[in-house]
């Protein structure tokens, strides 16, 4: 890819503050798109003349829909130019939406895909006036390079993957979480397909099930507010069904349904139709559900991934004890570890790393190989010590194949636990470490 050619439209009724920002938006974009591809990129607006030859000639052409873009009288003859260049095999039409109003949207005539910047104030309109600092934001910005990869998908596929996930359509308040999760598998080189551009249930069922058949993973995100309605069917529910469906009829169980760990809801329809869900098994055929932060989410469902492009089974030698401790009991964790060491158990211990991301995947992978789990006890950390038990127990249902054999608590002598409920843990006192081994048979 030597070069490559954007035609942007951007319409509104001040033609000094719409020049100011297309022109902005044209060299922002052009700089994240030399950084991807390395290509010469040139980027030609409205204010360009003949538009005939600057449009036709034009690989990708943007349409800025403000709320009064379909309302200026110079549009009809780039709408024109632009049918023909979307009509064309090799050429990409977006539009790109700034605004909740879709009156003329679906009706311009125009082979476009629709890329949604209605976000969070400042972004629920366009706002020509504050130009500097809407380019500044992130969720903008973010915005900006999915859109690239919609453009480019080859600039940024990683040929060691080869994957296919189908993400269904989320609730309207996780929509960031949903574009998250999409945008981390894209940069990782994986394909990711959902529905677009549905007006109606038939083509929502269509566009649904053609993308299972695609795909290696269906993803679904609900959260606290109802979905969107087609043709009086909740979308989020409907793909719920259709993949229950499809999972029934083709044996698929590669299928994950998250929930926040803090979902609030926030209708009475949304809380019956997930508590419906949840306790009807049919609806659940093939799919595990979910309910973490979202970047456990993310570790868990980078994990999947790799554990079914592994196309060999690796067998494992030995038994292995994960160790987990605080920061604060770092030098009780190391003396533990050497203790394990001088048996023949295998010793995972914890990541030391400042990314987020890292550490969580590191847990979980460990979670889901280890077979015994060992946790220093430290009474200024009860939160995280308890949330460190419930991974123990969700571990079950994210892949392993049964549950961890022992839990150990290393614990100071001292210290009560007695309202801790920890009946499944073999308790070690901290000043006995060196009687692991005793612990660690069978």
């Amino acid at each position: 890819m030597e070069s490559l050619q954007i035609y942007i439209s951007c319409h509104t009724q001040s033609s000094i503050i719409k020049k100011n920002w297309v022109d902005m938006f044209a060299q922002i974009f052009q700089s994240l798109l030399f950084a991807k591809t390395n290509a010469e990129i040139k980027t030609l607006t409205s204010f360009d003349q003949p538009k005939s030859e600057v449009i036709l000639k034009s690989d990708f052409a943007l349409m800025v829909i403000s709320s009064d873009y379909y309302s200026s009288g110079q549009l009809s003859s780039e709408l024109e130019l632009m049918k023909q260049l979307g009509d064309k095999k090799d050429a990409n039409v977006f539009r790109l939406i700034f605004t909740s109003e879709e009156t003329g949207i679906k009706n311009d005539g125009v082979n476009a895909l629709n890329h949604n910047f209605f976000l969070d104030d400042p972004f629920a309109h366009i706002d020509l006036s504050h130009e500097e600092g809407y380019f500044t934001e992130k969720a903008f910005w973010l915005k900006l390079v999915d859109l690239s990869h919609l453009m480019l998908p080859e600039a940024v596929h990683n040929k060691h993957f080869d994957y296919k996930i189908f993400m269904a359509e989320p609730s309207p308040d996780i929509l960031q979480q949903w574009e998250s999760v999409k945008r981390e598998l894209t940069y990782m080189g994986h394909e990711v397909v959902s529905v677009n551009d549905i007006n109606s249930k038939v083509e929502l069922n269509q566009q649904t099930l053609e993308g299972f058949e695609k795909t290696n993973l269906i993803i679904h995100m609900i959260g606290g507010e109802t979905g969107s309605k087609i043709d009086d069917a909740d979308i989020v529910m409907e793909q719920i069904s259709l993949a229950a469906s499809y999972c029934l009829k083709t044996g698929m169980e590669r299928r994950l349904i998250w929930l926040p760990d803090s979902l609030v809801v926030r209708d009475e329809m949304q809380r019956l139709a997930i508590e419906k869900m949840k306790r009807d098994n049919k609806a659940l055929t093939g799919a595990e559900i979910i309910q973490t932060p979202i970047e456990s989410f993310k570790a868990i469902l980078q994990q999947r991934i790799h554990t079914s492009e592994d196309k060999t089974e690796t067998v494992k030698e030995g038994k292995q004890i994960y160790v987990v401790y605080t920061p604060q009991m770092e030098k009780e964790g190391e003396r533990l570890v050497s203790e394990i060491e001088k048996s023949e158990v295998e010793v995972i211990k914890p990541l030391k790393s400042n990314n987020k991301s890292e550490l969580l995947k590191h847990h979980w992978q460990a979670l889901l190989s280890c077979d015994m789990v060992a946790l220093f006890y430290d009474a200024d950390q009860l939160d995280w010590i308890n949330s460190k038990r419930k991974d123990f127990i969700k571990a079950s249902g994210f892949g392993r194949k049964e549950p961890i054999s022992k839990k150990i608590l290393i614990k100071n002598k001292s210290q009560n636990i007695e309202d801790l409920n920890l009946q499944d843990f073999e308790i070690l006192d901290i000043e006995k470490m060196s009687e692991i081994e005793k612990h660690l048979r069978d």
